[in-house]
């Protein structure tokens, strides 16, 4: 008889403890080593039909639409993850049925929950995926004959816990509203959108960045900026928007006070209908048998964060009559579904605005068009999710067509690192390796600030920062050489012929990343020494630049140049 961990958290005392660590993606065994595990995508989006059949066969099928990419990815492909691991153990005898398993905490019950799950969630407040992950597990085991199963911790909170997150999320949207409401009304700034041809939206400082860079692509039309929120940080996209002196309508506040309080009240009422009242949802995920109602009640809520684009586009433009091609740069959040089911006589279509992994999707083309930004994106997607092929299109490097007439700002001796929001740790060590390098060498040493990372979490290094307002376009501009761990900032970098160093040697990898070839001399595995970044920086013409790497021509910007004049 073996004693099995599983392990949820990444970390535990009882790993030295016991014979075999289960891991979502590896199993770690005192007598058989390390065995690193890959999961059939096709296989768990087939049992992740099943759920959507259920959702459809409810009286909540609605909440599907536009949801399905949003659900997969957070909740059910990371689940499907764990349980294709831990029916790989069963399989293969890493757990029989004699075995006895430990699990550190669980949830008394099972509760599918679409923000309490592993995947995107953007904030831990009142959340432990453990007790989410640790119940459905615990079925399964069970479901396979493994029954010795000890809880060292078990919380009778984790429904209440739903409740109080679920309730706080709606009202935080609703005092923003309120927020807004306010500020419109006495210090709202607005351009004409009523004579654009072509509408730019933008929820963010990401998206932000991205119009500003691509902007002067589209001068054959009259263009306008419509921005809305989507931080939990009011104004943070405002603020952007108003340093960098560009004309824009802000959509925030522009909904009736009549539809902020009705839609208040309407989500308060579903939230609350389909966790505690309606019917169970039921479906079979891996053969065992699931209640959806709480993903559904999370769903609702999700709902009313992401419809807002939508319905304040829809009061922008209630008495244009002019056809319009609105712009949305969200690539599998459903925003843009909202924005074409409020305004569906409107020309709606999709950018790609960061690197998308080449991986089988739910659908994610909910307007007339997406269009890629890279090539071979958009080559891999035509095939992988081929039954969207008829509405995807490529703008090859649309977000670097005019940054190559900007002028490089002279003698920038510095070095830039990009931070990443996740295993901050890594980083720390990172910074300050830069920084002992900084110090020895000719070169300044920088920071610049990823739009979720916080200042305080890195000011302990001393270490200037970058403007916050500054784009991470500029910014690769002022730098001598950029760093960062696997970042899409390298891939800019790389276009931008900007020297890029990547730092892999962490729980940042670059497995499967085109960007980051194992063969440049700038990726470094391992902690690289003070002397190996000091030769690649003395080398760099021939490290980076004669490497050659993902160059744009001449002809090529022409081309887009032409393409964009023909179909906007």
């Amino acid at each position: 008889m073996k004693t099995i961990f599983i392990n949820f958290e990444g970390q535990s005392s009882f790993k030295d403890q016991v014979d075999v660590v289960i891991s979502k993606n590896e199993i770690v065994c005192l007598q058989r080593g390390l065995k690193s595990l890959s999961f059939d995508r096709e296989f768990v989006l087939s049992e992740f039909s099943k759920v959507k059949e259920a959702i459809r066969n409810s009286d909540f099928s609605e909440l599907l639409n536009g949801m399905q990419p949003a659900l997969s990815r957070s909740v059910f492909i990371p689940l499907g993850q764990w349980l294709t691991t831990i029916k790989y153990a069963i399989e293969n005898n890493y757990i029989t049925k004699e075995d006895s398993v430990i699990i550190q905490k669980s949830g008394k019950k099972i509760n599918i929950s679409m923000m309490e799950a592993e995947g995107e969630s953007q904030t831990n407040f009142l959340y432990d995926y453990s007790f989410f992950l640790a119940p459905i597990v615990i079925q399964y085991l069970r479901l396979n004959g493994v029954n010795s199963i000890t809880t060292k911790e078990t919380s009778i909170f984790n429904s209440i816990k739903f409740y109080i997150r679920g309730l706080s999320f709606i009202h935080l949207k609703f005092f923003q509203q309120c927020i807004y409401k306010i500020f419109y009304w006495f210090h709202s700034r607005k351009c004409d959108t009523s004579q654009s041809e072509i509408l730019f939206t933008t929820r963010g400082l990401i998206q932000s960045q991205f119009i500003k860079n691509i902007q002067q692509v589209f001068f054959h039309k009259k263009t306008a900026i419509f921005a809305v929120e989507s931080s939990i940080f009011p104004f943070r996209n405002y603020r952007y928007l108003h340093w960098s002196k560009v004309d824009f309508s802000y959509g925030e506040g522009i909904l009736p006070v009549y539809q902020i309080i009705s839609d208040y009240i309407q989500i308060v009422k579903k939230f609350l209908s389909i966790s505690l009242l309606a019917a169970p949802t039921k479906c079979k995920f891996f053969g065992l048998s699931l209640n959806l109602n709480k993903c559904l009640a999370d769903i609702a809520i999700y709902e009313y964060y992401c419809s807002t684009l939508g319905k304040a586009l829809k009061h922008e433009l209630k008495n244009n009559d002019k056809r319009k091609t609105i712009v949305c740069f969200d690539m599998l959040s459903p925003q843009p579904y909202y924005v074409k089911c409020l305004n569906p006589n409107q020309r709606v279509v999709q950018i790609q605005t960061t690197l998308m992994a080449s991986l089988k999707q739910e659908n994610y083309v909910f307007g007339d068009k997406f269009y890629f930004s890279d090539r071979e994106t958009y080559n891999n997607h035509s095939i992988i999710n081929h039954e969207l092929v008829h509405v995807l299109d490529v703008l090859p490097d649309i977000k670097y067509s005019v940054i190559h007439d900007i002028e490089k700002i002279k003698n920038e001796k510095r070095i830039i690192y990009f931070t990443q929001p996740i295993f901050q740790e890594d980083e720390g060590v990172i910074i300050q390796l830069l920084k002992e390098y900084s110090e020895s060498s000719e070169l300044d040493f920088m920071i610049k600030l990823h739009p979720r990372s916080r200042k305080a979490e890195y000011s302990t290094h001393n270490v200037p920062f970058v403007h916050d307002n500054a784009d991470s376009i500029e910014t690769i501009k002022m730098a001598e050489v950029v760093a960062t761990r696997n970042s899409s900032i390298g891939y800019d970098a790389w276009k931008l012929d900007v020297p890029v160093l990547f730092f892999v040697n962490g729980k940042l990898k670059n497995t499967g990343i085109d960007y980051i070839p194992d063969e440049y001399q700038g990726t470094f595995k391992y902690l690289p020494s003070i002397q190996q970044i000091s030769n690649f920086v003395d080398n760099k013409q021939l490290y980076f630049h004669d490497y050659g790497r993902f160059k744009i021509s001449e002809e090529e910007r022409q081309a887009l140049k032409e393409k964009v004049q023909n179909q906007f």
